[in-house]
This record gives structure tokens, sequence and C-alpha cells, in this order.
């Protein structure tokens, strides 16, 4: 047995098909380089015939959305990039480095670049550089893709998969999916969930030494688990998992359409955080009870200039057409920090996360935000939006994003441009301060967001992604519990209604808290609503409060993590 890491669930058994694709450097020293004229004519060729590779995909795709195939218009963005492609002259023309030489090494120094970031959707951008490098090897080196089965089903085994390999799979022929490296978080991974093949990511490299195509594969993408060539004993194991998961999914499918509702009564909307529209489907399968948090920010990212009016108009009149009738809550550009998008004017910081970010770039660069702005307020006439201020941390630029917002407002109104004239404001709470500030900025919104991944790494001093420190960042640390009391106590009193968009709005553990503490909405990744759903509804808001109440004498966030779990198997045991 080897131990991965689950991304997608599901179980399969069948024979293996192993890819083992062109990577970038391998063949550097069984290749002849020619002149450096003749070289950049090969590196021309290769990213023109990479266009045409990408283009056909796109084209002959039958089961990806539209809004899933996005990811190659970024491939194509990356080939045309002005900065890559004046990068790659340099080395061949003036350099006389080879093609190949050329490609690994301009691939790999902003491979890294992205590699280093903590926001897991930019590091993912890491992936799209490494397939754009492969596809230039090869096609340097006149290599064609190792073909498909499309005669039987299989299960892929392969190092990576690469977005543009995953658009031509057949959902139909591909059984199941193991990876040696990868992320929960990729496009691959979000797109295998939303097929529903089963996907293990991070298996142990010494299975990728000893595999061949026709082995055998066990998956069992619940528990990231991979059997190699399982015998009789393991196969009829995974055949049991295989029939326990079936009855699970019916049982959660029952709960599309029903509410999340305590035993008790007490009510919570689940909702769904959105960063690309390809997340649309999942979140619409998932009948979610809207979109909690749209992120705006990655309309920007991975382009030459900033989306127009138009263009941000089109994608937010799309999330409300998704899921209509039902809210939509599209925060402001969140850049900076470990985001980057290179058609916006950030500046270089030694310590960007304490930096010109979110609200603060925005009210620095106000003709950026007003374009968003009147592409929001127009979009609000054809449904239920809500607009929300990231990082928020005074009462100032509240005022001053408001004073923006209206004068936005009486554009519109002179030019007899519809918008919703009530569109409800909120803040992000993801700044401590904004805790002790709450009576002031109730005055001035309508709704507060808790963004505990940031909460937590700003209240704790503590980047989450440094291995150094990371044992230090705990959002169950009683200083995080006792302030989320504070906000949402505040908020109560103001009767503003409290959403939490972070990461623990998923955890299972964290349920408990959010009953206690009267929080009205739970916005995550839309794969796991159903979960969540079914947890709420064995909950009792009498028992939460009494845990709750637990949580605030507890001095430490071992003692908090174990009387939550402690809880944790009193609820476990009703859903039996």
């Amino acid at each position: 047995m080897y131990k991965g890491i689950g991304v997608s669930q599901g179980i399969a058994v069948n024979k293996a098909f192993v890819l083992r694709e062109t990577q970038i450097g391998h063949y550097e020293l069984e290749y002849a380089p020619a002149d450096s004229v003749t070289e950049w004519r090969k590196l021309q060729q290769a990213m023109d015939e990479s266009r045409r590779e990408i283009k056909k995909i796109r084209e002959q795709n039958k089961y990806l959305s539209a809004d899933e195939m996005w990811i190659f218009d970024a491939h194509l963005t990356i080939l045309d990039d002005p900065l890559i492609h004046n990068e790659l002259k340099l080395l061949v023309e003036q350099q006389k480095k080879s093609a190949l030489h050329a490609v690994r090494e301009v691939i790999n120094h902003f491979q890294q670049m992205f590699e280093k970031m903590e926001d897991e959707y930019m590091r993912e951008r890491a992936q799209d550089l490494r397939d754009i490098g492969n596809r230039l090897t090869r096609n340097i080196l006149g290599q064609k893709t190792e073909e498909l089965p499309d005669d039987e089903p299989y299960i892929l085994f392969a190092s990576e998969i690469s977005p543009s390999l995953m658009a031509q799979l057949d959902p139909q022929q591909v059984q199941a999916i193991v990876a040696t490296h990868g992320n929960r978080t990729s496009h691959v991974s979000i797109i295998a969930r939303a097929l529903g093949i089963p996907y293990v990511v991070r298996v142990d490299e010494r299975l990728e030494q000893t595999i061949r195509s026709g082995d055998v594969l066990a998956v069992d993408g619940n528990r990231g688990i991979v059997a190699h060539n399982p015998d009789d004993e393991e196969r009829l194991q995974f055949e049991f998992l295989w029939q326990q998961f079936q009855t699970y999914k019916e049982k959660l499918s029952r709960l599309k359409n029903v509410s999340a509702e305590t035993e008790d009564g007490y009510v919570i909307e689940l909702l769904a955080n959105i960063s690309a529209i390809y997340e649309l489907d999942v979140a619409v399968e998932q009948n979610a009870a809207g979109i909690g948090l749209y992120r705006s920010e990655y309309l920007f990212m991975e382009r030459a200039s900033a989306p127009d009016e138009e263009e941000q108009y089109a994608v937010y009149r799309k999330l409300l057409a998704s899921l209509p009738g039902k809210p939509v809550t599209i925060r402001t550009i969140d850049i900076g920090g470990d985001k980057h998008a290179p058609c916006l004017p950030l500046p270089k910081e030694d310590n960007p996360f304490l930096g010109l970010r979110a609200i603060r770039f925005s009210l620095k660069h106000p003709l950026l935000l007003r374009i968003q702005l009147r592409a929001i307020l127009r979009a609000s006439a054809h449904g239920p939006l809500k607009l929300l201020m990231p990082m928020v941390s005074s009462l100032e630029e509240v005022i001053q994003f408001k004073r923006i917002l209206t004068e936005v407002k009486d554009e519109l109104r002179t030019a007899v441009v519809a918008f919703d004239e009530q569109i409800p404001l909120g803040v992000m709470v993801e700044v401590p301060a904004v805790a002790l500030i709450m009576p002031e900025l109730a005055s001035e919104v309508d709704f507060f967001s808790i963004g505990t991944n940031d909460l937590a790494q700003y209240m704790l001093a503590a980047d989450r992604m440094n291995e150094h420190v990371a044992h230090v960042y705990d959002p169950y640390h009683p200083a995080m519990i006792r302030l989320l009391a504070i906000v949402c106590k505040a908020a109560e009193e103001h009767g503003k209604p409290v959403s939490v968009c972070g990461e623990m709005a998923s955890e299972l553990l964290a349920l408990p808290l959010w009953v206690a503490l009267g929080v009205h909405e739970l916005s995550m990744s839309a794969s796991h609503l159903l979960q969540v759903k079914e947890t709420v509804r064995s909950l009792r808001k009498q028992e939460c409060r009494h845990i709750f109440e637990q949580l605030l004498a507890c001095r430490t966030a071992e003692q908090n993590r174990n009387l939550l779990e402690e809880a944790k198997q009193i609820w476990k045991q009703r859903q039996q």
C-alpha cells in the first residue's frame, strides 16, 4: 500500500496506464545545438507548434465547459508574454545558449518565483509554467505526446498531471488518477472533482520506479491510499470500501435540497467560495445557497492588461445567472502580499503582507476601484449582489471607500444606468484591530465576513507557510477563540450578520464554534458543502454554547482541540 493525499473522492480498481512525459532539461546532453540563428528559429517554431496544440486541445475537448478551459487562454498568454519572449531571445541570440537551455533557464526562473509565493492559487501557476516548458521542450525535439488508450477503461499514473493533459482525458475511460506530485487546490484537482474522477496526489515516489503499464492499481481517493498489484484480500477490501462510499454518496446527495439546520432549529446558510468561473459548476451541483466570497483579484492575474468594465460586468452577471435569486458576495481586489498581477502597479516591498495590499491598494488607485465598482453596481441590477472590502484596519478606510462608492453611484444615476441602490456593504475581519472598533464599523456597514486564514496569521504574527514558525500558526489558539467571540458579540449587539469564509468555515471540528457564536453564513469550497451540512444537522445549539463556554476557559490550543474532538464523537454517533 502507498499513502498519498486524496483530492477527489472515489474508489477504483483497474489496469494502469503509465504516462512518462518529456521533462524540461532532461534531454539537453543529447541535444546538438546549432548556431544562434538556427536555435532561435527552432524555438520560434516550437512556440508556434505549442500554440497550435493548445488551441486544438481547447477546440476538441468534449467534457469541460468553456469556463473550465480558460486555463489554456492563460497558457497562450504565457507563450506570448513579452518578458518571457525577451528573456528567451537574450539567452539564445546574445548569450549563444541552445533553444533547450534557454527554455529550461527561463521557465525554471519564473517557476521558482511562483513556487515561493504563499497563496496556493499562485503557487499552482508554477505547474502551468512547467506544462508550457515541457511542451516547448517536446516540440524543440520534434517528439509527439504519448497516445492515451481509447479502447478500454484504465487508471492513469503519472509524475504530474498537467492541465493540458487533464483536458484530454475521457472521464468515461479514466477510472482514477494517481500522481507523485500535485495539490488539492490545483486546476486539475478541481476538474477531477467536477468530473467525479478519484484522484490521489503525492503518492510515494517509490511506486513510480516499479509500476508499469498493465499493472493493476487499486485507488482510494477518500483516504489517499493506492495498492499496486493488490492481492485477493486487498481487492475485497477495496470492493467493500467502494460499496460503503456509494452508500455515503447517496446519503449526502439526499441533503442537497434540505437546509443546514441543527437539531434544535438553528439555520446556517452554506455558500461557496469562488476564485474562477469554472468552479461554479460544483457550486451549482451541490446546491450552494449562494456565493459567499468571489475573489475578484483572480480576474486580474496572469494578464498583460487589466480587465475593463465590460469584461468585469460580464463575469459578475454570470455569477448571478449561475445561481439565480441567490446572493453573490464580490470582494474587491485583494491584491498584494503573495498575490501578484503584471497588469497592476504593485510596488516592490520588503514586507508585502504588511504593505500596500487589498483595500489600501484600491484606495491608492481610485480609477481602478471606480471601474470595478461600476461593473459591480451595474451587475447588481440583475440579482442580489453584496460588496465586500478586504483587509480593512481602520474606520477611515471604510469612509473613504464609501465616498468613492457614492460618487460612482451618482455617475450611474446621471447616466440613467440601473443598479441596486441598497447594495449591502461588508467588511472582511482579517486584521485584529477590526475587533476593537466593531461599534464604529457597524454604524457604517451592513455585514461582516471573517477571513480566518489572515486573521489567525496577523493575530499570532506567524506566516502559516513558513516551516520555521508553522507550529505557531494555530487558529484554535485561545486568543483566536476569544477574538472571534468579541467580533460576533459586537456584531450581534449592533444587529449585523456575520459570515465566515476562511478555511475554518469548512472544518468539521470548528462547526460547534460557529453555531455557538451565532454565525449566519459559512462560505467554503463547494466540494465541502454537503459534508458540512450533514454535520450541522447533527448539532444542537445549546450543546454548542456549552462547549464554547468550556473553550473560553481553555488555556492552550491543544486543550481547545481536544475538547472539540470529544464533542465530535458525540455528533458522529448521531449521524450513524
